[in-house]
């Protein structure tokens, strides 16, 4: 009967307003306790989940926060009661993104019950599912996202995720959430280390490659490395290789008119120029200059002077 109900209020939420009256009366609060009372039921769990996923977003606050029944407590638990259950983890991971997204203090909540662990092991134990990992990496992104909560999801996601990342490295849609993903997690010193042990610079760079004419894809592996290339903590750089700058190179040529991407890649090859070694490098690829150049004609922009600081360093080019 419980999943029956729940099955119904969920299809008709998909409706705006249906789903609005559908939280005014109840049906929330009693989604919220049959995941409670009947968590060991996994096809109710997934049904729930499911059902939260598209109900969350309209519910008060309150309802999500009542004693005895708090959303977050009673997902998370549910979620760790079925954890070899692929179609329960990604319901959760679904449900989970949605509440995460109302408010910083659900994600702080969601950390501190285990969530981000959770979704990590899912990710981990379910590498070979594109529904898994696309819903993981979205929720992660999410609970990432506040300064406080970074290095605690990073600590048990950034693995998982980079593997994920490398198992589906064909998939568009894969790369899109999990370079958004690990952007957001790179923007402390300490992620950015576990980045660098768990090999993600190179799988970055195997998705803008692989994906060179998506310039969604190139944007967002550029914005990516840009966080990871510099370590401001321990005054590091990291070492570009030759076929990396070719990488770059090939992405800024094949979406000369895409500023963002240009933008992002003159951002990159500027953090790179603090390395002598990356210099070096730089100054025998006969196309960065010449790139930097076109970037700075076409958007009339010098980017905040990182261009004319790569010309600058690179003299033997421009001469």
């Amino acid at each position: 009967i419980q999943g029956a109900g729940t099955d119904i209020l969920s299809n008709i939420a998909l409706d705006n307003y249906i789903r609005a009256d559908v939280c005014q009366r109840g049906g929330t609060s009693r989604i919220i306790s049959a995941l409670k009372t009947l968590k060991h039921d996994s096809l109710v769990v997934c049904k729930a989940f499911t059902a939260l996923a598209n109900l969350t977003s309209g519910a008060d606050v309150e309802i999500l926060r009542a004693p005895g029944g708090s959303a977050p407590a009673i997902m998370v638990s549910a979620m760790k009661t079925h954890p070899k259950k692929l179609a329960v983890q990604v319901g959760a991971a679904y449900a989970l993104w949605a509440l995460s997204a109302r408010s910083d203090s659900f994600k702080d909540e969601i950390v501190n019950l285990g969530g981000a662990e959770a979704i990590a092991d899912a990710m981990a134990r379910f590498v070979g599912s594109k529904q898994m990992q696309a819903k993981g990496f979205v929720v992660i992104w999410s609970l990432g996202v506040p300064k406080p909560l970074k290095m605690r999801v990073g600590r048990c996601a950034i693995a998982p995720a980079v593997n994920g990342l490398s198992a589906h490295v064909l998939s568009e849609k894969i790369c899109e959430e999990a370079l958004g993903c690990l952007k957001c997690l790179s923007t402390i010193p300490v992620n950015k280390e576990l980045l660098g042990d768990n090999g993600a610079v190179d799988v970055i760079y195997s998705c803008m490659w692989l994906h060179s004419k998506n310039s969604v894809v190139c944007k967002a592996a550029l914005a990516a490395l840009c966080n990871i290339s510099v370590n401001v903590d321990t005054n590091e750089v990291s070492e570009i290789t030759r076929e990396d700058l070719d990488t770059v190179v090939f992405a800024m040529r094949a979406h000369a008119r895409v500023r963002p991407v240009q933008e992002s890649a003159i951002i990159l090859l500027r953090n790179f120029t603090f390395s002598h070694t990356n210099v070096a490098v730089m100054e025998q690829n006969q196309y960065v200059v010449p790139l930097v150049r076109s970037a700075m004609s076409t958007f009339n922009d010098h980017f905040q002077g990182r261009a004319d600081d790569l010309l600058r360093v690179l003299p033997a080019i421009t001469q």
